[in-house]
C-alpha cells in the first residue's frame, strides 16, 4: 500500500495560517450533483471547502487529508463533516462511496507523475459509476518570471512547471496535456479558465474542470 507524496510537515507548518482562494461554484456543481448526495474534498485542508458545501445545503460532507494540523483546523471549521486523516493508499473508505470527488489545488501540491497518477486512480475506486470529480487547480503559466522558475527547477525536477515556494514547498502547475491523459477515465463536463489569486495573494491563472466517471474507471 503507497505512502501518501504529501509534505506532510509543510502543511502541518502552515496549517495556522494558510488561505485558499480557489471559487466553489455551487451553482455549477449542482447542475450535477444533488445536496443529499455524498461528496468526497479530496485534500481538504483547513476544511473551507467543506464549509462553503455545507452553508450551501450539501448535508453528506467527508474530508480526507494528509496533514494532522490542517484537519484541527477543519474539525473547529465543519464539525458535522467526517474528517479522515489519509497516511497511505486505498484510504479507508469503501469502494463507490461517493457522488462527487473535489480536488482544489491538490494535483498541484503533489508534484510527482506518480502521485498524479494514484490520486486519479483513489478518486476512481471511491466514485460511484457516473459520479462526478470537480477538479480547480493551476495550469502552467504563461508570465515570464514563473517561466524562468519552472526552467530553473526542471533539472532537479525533471518536470517543466514544477518549482520551489520561497518558504519550502514544492509545488506544480500543470501542463494542460498532462493533466488531460491524467483525467482520461472520465467524460469531461465543462473546463473553463478562471482568475484567482495564489496562497500568497499573487494574481494567477486557475482551470475548473468537471468530469463524469466512465463506467470502466
Amino acid at each position: 500500500m503507497p505512502t501518501i507524496d504529501a509534505q506532510q510537515r509543510y502543511w502541518d507548518r502552515v496549517a495556522a495560517s494558510a488561505r485558499f482562494t480557489h471559487p466553489l461554484n455551487v451553482a455549477a456543481l449542482t447542475r450535477y450533483v444533488a445536496r443529499c448526495d455524498p461528496v468526497l474534498d479530496f485534500g481538504c485542508g483547513y476544511g473551507r471547502v467543506l464549509h462553503e458545501l455545507e452553508r450551501a445545503g450539501f448535508s453528506f460532507l467527508t474530508g480526507v487529508d494528509s496533514s494532522p494540523g490542517m484537519l484541527a483546523r477543519a474539525r473547529a471549521l465543519v464539525p458535522q463533516a467526517s474528517l479522515l486523516l489519509a497516511e497511505q493508499y486505498p484510504l479507508h473508505l469503501p469502494d463507490s462511496s461517493f457522488q462527487c470527488v473535489v480536488l482544489f489545488a491538490v494535483l498541484s501540491c503533489h508534484p510527482t507523475d506518480a502521485a498524479h497518477e494514484a490520486i486519479v486512480a483513489e478518486v476512481c475506486r471511491l466514485l460511484r459509476p457516473g459520479g462526478i470529480v470537480c477538479v480547480s487547480d493551476f495550469p502552467l503559466q504563461t508570465d515570464g518570471l514563473r517561466r524562468e522558475r519552472y526552467e530553473r527547477f526542471r533539472g532537479e525536477y525533471g518536470v517543466f512547471g514544477t518549482f520551489e515556494t520561497d518558504d519550502g514547498a514544492v509545488m506544480r502547475h500543470l501542463d494542460p496535456q498532462w493533466f488531460r491523459r491524467l483525467m482520461a477515465p472520465f467524460a469531461e463536463l465543462d473546463l473553463h479558465l478562471i482568475p484567482l489569486e495564489t496562497m500568497k495573494g499573487n494574481e494567477a491563472v486557475g482551470f475548473q474542470y468537471v468530469g463524469r466517471r466512465e463506467p470502466a474507471c
